[in-house]
């Protein structure tokens, strides 16, 4: 099963809110029997007052789950909230997509296409994305982790952007044991805003490298670790 998972505000959207662009464009790209093979678990603000009722979400033939409490820390917490809604999935999650609700989906094919890596230890990218280079044309990297990973990591730990957690165990898992995790996989999505990711002055961008944080190394020994127990070949 490939689950989808964000946090969600309506209240500051003027116009048309992007959540109903990323559910609609799921909606039309995916197969009747992808759309079984999914999910979607939403968590929105308490305080927000555009909360969607189930009316807004029964129009839809995907699977919804939506969640509500309060904000917390905002940006900062976000991985409280990828935590919490990791827990949540289905029991046959196979993959996890970390998004955001101003992002749609741009081909068909995809949801198929990403679990045919079931089982395996494996980030969904692309070749050559860096911290500072997105996914080309995508306006944003929004990584889709096997639960192989974020199981052997125990989660998002407390790294609240999961693009710097992708790239940091990546780091990690290429230089200390020339695994590379990321897949190259041809582009599903787009940020309907690109300008909203460039902040070079934000705060939490130094955590984006591994070598800014102690936490990684231990997460891709752990990732090693339960790799060799099942056998795994990294070199392969």
């Amino acid at each position: 099963m490939y689950s989808v998972i964000f946090s969600c505000r309506m209240d500051i959207r003027r116009n048309k809110p992007p959540l109903v662009e990323l559910l609609d464009s799921f909606e039309a790209l995916t197969t009747e029997e992808e759309k079984q093979k999914s999910e979607f678990l939403i968590k929105f603000d308490e305080d927000d007052p555009k909360i969607p009722d189930d009316a807004f979400f029964d129009r839809y033939s995907f699977p919804i789950k939506r969640f509500i409490w309060g904000r917390h820390g905002g940006r900062s917490s976000l991985h409280e909230v990828q935590n919490v809604l990791y827990n949540l999935t289905s029991p046959n999650c196979e993959f996890v997509q970390v998004i955001a609700d101003d992002f749609v989906f741009t081909r068909p094919n995809f949801v198929s296409e990403i679990l045919e890596y079931s089982g395996k230890y494996v980030i969904i990218g692309e070749e050559g994305i860096t911290h500072h280079v997105p996914p080309s044309g995508s306006g944003g990297y929004a990584p889709c982790f096997s639960t192989k990973i974020i199981d052997a990591t125990s989660g998002f730990g407390c790294h609240c952007n999961s693009d710097g957690f992708a790239f940091g165990l990546a780091d990690e898992l290429t230089s200390r044991y020339t695994y590379n995790p990321i897949v190259d996989f041809e582009l599903y999505y787009a940020r309907l805003d690109p300008a909203s990711t460039q902040d070079d002055n934000c705060k939490f961008l130094k955590c984006c490298h591994a070598g800014s944080s102690r936490v990684f190394p231990i997460l891709a020994r752990n990732i090693v670790a339960n790799m060799e127990m099942e056998g795994y070949n990294i070199n392969e």
